[in-house]
């Protein structure tokens, strides 16, 4: 064998061990991304739930504080009308 012949297969050997790199490499690559994807999706998905979550929790103590103040009101409501009879008749 000529030393030009080794040479090549050298090189040869060395470009295919490269090309075998990089595609172990770029497999490697799109598995993390892959995965990463995934994560965001799921972490995305969490928040989101969150968030309906806590707009229900906000929703349930506005619909109670405005039930509690339509009570209040209708408190008011039955105490001027028990003290107006009163002074009607007293009034008449």
């Amino acid at each position: 064998m000529t030393p030009g012949k080794v040479l090549t297969y050298l090189i040869a050997v060395f470009a295919l061990i490269g090309l075998c790199g990089d595609a172990l490499y770029t497999a490697y690559n799109h598995g993390v991304t892959v995965i990463n994807a995934t994560r965001d999706a799921e972490w995305s998905q969490a928040v989101a739930t969150q968030k309906s979550e806590l707009a229900r929790a906000v929703q349930a103590v506005h619909d109670q504080e405005q039930r509690f103040q339509r009570e209040a009101n209708q408190v008011g409501i039955d105490a001027r009308e028990k003290t107006l009879l009163p002074m009607l008749v007293a009034a008449a």
